[in-house]
């Protein structure tokens, strides 16, 4: 298996300004326009601490993983992340005016789909409101068999997740898909992490022993949350992307949600 060195941005450090985009590319009936840096570097994004608390939607060659701009702790992380994004859908409306002839041929009105969502059915426990209703937002990830999950530095399955817990992610901000007069971007998750903290061992000892009071032990959590190498596979990845009309065109665009 072939790996490759990921360092990830953290979000409130990259320059979304750096992005570039690649000519489109037709592949099976799709359009799609790659996104690298200026230095035609992948973009890896890594997110704050964000809480999982919905159920993982399995679709047919993907899961579905859909987190809240919510966390336990440091929020005011969560809302800059929020911001990021906000800023990201923002950039790729703009840069559609101008490249909107290349993009989508001769659409009179445009479409773009938000990141940022609302509503999500499935969730868990009462931590968000019965209706599903998300006033913070949400944001989607699709997830194949090549994403690297654990939680601590053990590797799990995607349904072994815990729920309530918070949990990072490194994605690529991988390329722009176009559907009918409807486009957007897809985020192309490389790992997901949950850290848990370790209880520590600690037991009470017969007063008759003259050893010390009480012993424990702890082994210190890795805070580096960074993925050293993924599986280099340079066609599955666009099997999710939705799927892609070749006529299009950019008059008037809208966002959303």
């Amino acid at each position: 298996m072939n790996t490759i060195d990921i360092e990830p941005h953290l979000f409130n450090r990259f320059d979304i300004n750096n992005i570039t985009y690649s000519k489109v590319h037709d592949k099976n009936g799709k359009k799609i326009i790659y996104i690298t840096d200026q230095n035609k570097k992948k973009i890896y994004i890594q997110t704050p601490e964000l809480l999982y608390t919905s159920q993982i939607s399995q679709k047919s060659n993907y899961n579905e993983m859909i987190l809240p701009f919510k966390g336990l702790y440091k929020q005011e992380k969560i809302i800059l992340f929020k911001q990021f994004i906000e800023k990201l859908d923002n950039k790729l409306v703009q840069d559609a005016s101008l490249y909107g002839r290349s993009w989508f041929g001769e659409s009179e009105n445009v479409s773009y789909r938000s990141l940022i969502k609302t509503f999500h059915i499935d969730t868990i426990d009462t931590i968000e409101q019965s209706d599903g209703i998300f006033d913070n937002g949400l944001i989607k990830f699709k997830i194949n068999d090549k994403v690297l999950i654990s939680i601590n530095s053990d590797s799990i399955s995607i349904n072994e997740l815990k729920h309530n817990t918070p949990t990072r992610i490194i994605f690529q901000i991988y390329a722009l898909w176009v559907s009918d007069n409807l486009f957007g971007l897809h985020l192309l998750p490389i790992k997901i992490n949950q850290k848990l903290k370790i209880i520590e061992n600690i037991k009470f000892i017969d007063s008759t022993d003259d050893s010390s009071e009480s012993s424990h032990s702890s082994d210190e959590l890795d805070n580096n949350f960074c993925c050293s190498e993924m599986a280099e596979n340079k066609t599955s990845s666009h099997e999710d992307i939705e799927s892609t009309n070749p006529i299009f065109s950019i008059a008037n665009i809208e966002n959303l949600n």
